[in-house]
């Protein structure tokens, strides 16, 4: 397969709101508009996969201070979505975009990251233990509009910077 993974670029937006949907998440979902996706997002936060030069998905991460779950943790990666098309699923491309992104945190000095995702999201919890995240909590939320339990878990993954010894 040739598969490249690499940083956004403006021209890779209209591909991420294409494939995401104008509808987003909330009204002010910016990966449903790509003027506002323009506006609120630094594209060094998005790594975009290419399948012979196709959008194949997205990965969106950022950095912060101080989660609220673990107060103590001072810098941190959040892994905030990761998004791959129904045609490139199952061949690896979630992973190595992962791996990217967290190279790249790496390098700005980030030593833990987060992700989250919901509790029956079975392929991406597969996912994320295969790369060494483990959880580290669990929010129940109850839905009054169709009476749905939605449960959501907090997933975090410790990595340290790679060491080199002179010989």
């Amino acid at each position: 397969m040739d598969l490249n993974i690499r940083k956004a670029l403006p021209t890779d937006l209209t591909s991420i709101v294409d494939y995401y949907g104008t509808k987003g998440d909330t009204p002010f979902d910016p990966f449903a508009n790509e003027d506002l996706l323009r506006q609120v997002v630094d594209l060094n936060d998005i790594i975009i996969a290419e399948v012979k030069g196709s959008f194949a998905g997205f990965v969106y991460f950022f950095v912060d201070n101080h989660p609220w779950f673990e107060p103590e943790v001072d810098k941190f990666g959040h892994i905030m979505g990761v998004h791959v098309k129904p045609q490139y699923q199952g061949k690896g491309i979630a992973t190595r975009m992962l791996d990217y992104a967290m190279e790249d945190l790496r390098k700005r000095n980030v030593r833990v990251a987060y992700i989250d995702t919901g509790a029956n999201n079975v392929e991406a919890l597969r996912l994320y233990e295969r790369m060494g995240v483990q959880r580290i909590w669990t929010d129940h939320t109850f839905q009054e509009d169709n009476r749905l339990r939605i449960s959501r878990f907090g997933l975090g993954v410790k990595f340290y910077p790679t060491t080199t010894t002179k010989s």
